[in-house]
C-alpha cells in the first residue's frame, strides 16, 4: 500500500490569535511546533502535503525544510472542507503521477491543531486499512472519535463530490466507514484557544506516558483477562506512590516522571504469557512509539523473595 498524509492548517486560528501550526510544544524528546511534529509521525508516507490558507506567507517558506509539500487553499474563508478538497485533489494528482492504482493507496487527513496523536493510533488504522480495504477509518477512544481520518484513495472521489454539509463527517456518511478503538485519548486534543494551547503544552510533557484510563484500554485491547488487570492495577498505583515518595524525599516535583511510573506498571505484563515477556513488553512499546515505557517495562523481572529474607 502506498500511503499520503494531508495536514490541515489553512484556519485563521481567530479564536488563539496566532498561527496554531507554528506553536512550540515541550515533547520529551524536544521542542518543536504543531506542524514540525506531525510532519515527522507521517514520516512513513510517501508525500505529505500541507493545506494553507491564511497563514501561508508564514507556512509556505518551512514546509519545504520538514518534507512537506504545501497546496494553497484558494478560498480557506469557506471552512475546513475546502481545505480537505483542495488537498485530496493534490493527493489524487501525486497518486496519478505515481502510478497508484485508487486500491493501492490511502491518505491520513489530519487538522494542524490536534498534534498529540500518538503513532499506536496510526499503527491501529494501518492494520485496519489492510483487514478492510474500501473502507474510511476514524479511530475513536471510549467511542469519541478522533483524528486522523484515514481514505482510501478509491474513496476520495465521491468525498471531492460531497455538497459539503456537515463538512468531512457529512462525506463520510455517504460512504463504508469504520471506526476503530485505540488506546489514546490524545488524539481528541485540539487546541483553539490560549487555555487548550496551555493545556496540550503540558501534556506534550509527559506525551511518551499513558495515562491510566489509556493504559487500561491497551491491555484491554492485547486481551488481558481480569485478573491480570487486577494485578497490573496494583502494580502501577505502588510504582507511583514509590516515584512520588522519591521525588518528595529529593524535594523535587515530578508530575511527568510519577505519570511515567504509573504506565509502565500498568503494562509491564502486557506480554505475559510469552517467553521472555519482559522484553516482549518493551518491544511491543516500542513499535507503538513509547520509547521510555518501553525501556521501564523491559528492564522489569519477576522476583522471588526467599522467606527469611525481609525487605527493606
Amino acid at each position: 500500500m502506498h500511503h499520503y498524509a494531508l495536514i490541515l492548517a489553512a484556519g485563521a486560528a481567530s479564536r488563539m490569535g496566532r498561527c496554531k501550526a507554528l506553536l512550540p510544544l515541550p515533547f520529551p524528546d524536544g521542542d518543536c511546533c504543531a506542524l514540525e511534529r506531525l510532519a515527522r509521525m507521517y514520516a512513513f508516507c510517501g508525500q505529505r502535503f500541507v493545506v494553507t490558507g491564511h497563514h501561508a506567507g508564514l507556512l509556505e517558506p518551512v514546509a519545504p525544510g520538514w518534507g512537506l509539500r504545501a497546496v494553497r487553499n484558494p478560498r480557506p474563508e469557506d471552512g475546513m472542507f475546502s481545505s480537505i478538497c483542495a488537498g485530496l485533489q493534490a493527493v489524487l494528482e501525486q497518486a496519478r503521477a505515481d502510478g497508484v492504482e485508487p486500491e493501492q493507496g490511502g491518505v491520513f487527513v489530519h487538522p494542524v491543531d490536534v498534534p498529540l496523536t500518538r503513532r499506536l493510533t496510526l499503527l491501529a488504522l494501518l492494520r485496519t486499512a489492510d483487514a478492510v480495504p474500501g473502507t474510511a477509518l476514524q479511530e475513536a477512544f471510549c467511542g469519541e472519535p478522533g483524528h486522523p481520518v484515514y481514505l482510501p484513495l478509491s474513496l476520495v472521489p465521491a468525498i471531492l463530490a460531497h455538497d459539503g454539509r456537515e463538512g468531512l463527517r457529512g462525506a463520510l456518511a455517504s460512504v463504508p466507514c469504520r471506526q476503530v478503538p485505540v488506546a489514546d485519548a490524545a488524539m481528541l486534543l485540539d487546541m483553539d484557544t490560549p487555555e487548550q494551547y496551555a493545556d496540550l503544552q503540558d501534556r506534550a510533557a509527559c506525551h511518551d506516558a499513558l495515562t491510566r484510563d489509556e493504559a487500561e484500554g491497551l491491555l484491554l485491547q492485547a486481551g488481558v483477562p481480569e485478573r491480570g488487570l487486577r494485578h497490573a492495577l496494583a502494580v502501577g498505583r505502588v510504582a507511583e506512590a514509590l516515584c512520588a515518595a522519591l521525588a518528595e524525599a529529593r524535594g523535587e516535583k515530578a508530575p511527568v516522571e510519577t505519570a511515567l511510573a504509573l504506565a509502565s506498571g500498568l503494562t509491564h505484563d502486557i506480554c505475559k504469557g510469552v517467553h521472555g515477556h519482559e522484553a516482549a513488553g518493551g518491544r511491543l512499546l516500542a513499535r507503538l512509539g513509547l520509547a521510555r515505557m518501553a525501556a521501564i517495562v523491559a528492564a522489569h523481572r519477576d522476583q522471588s523473595v526467599p522467606a527469611e529474607k525481609k525487605l527493606g
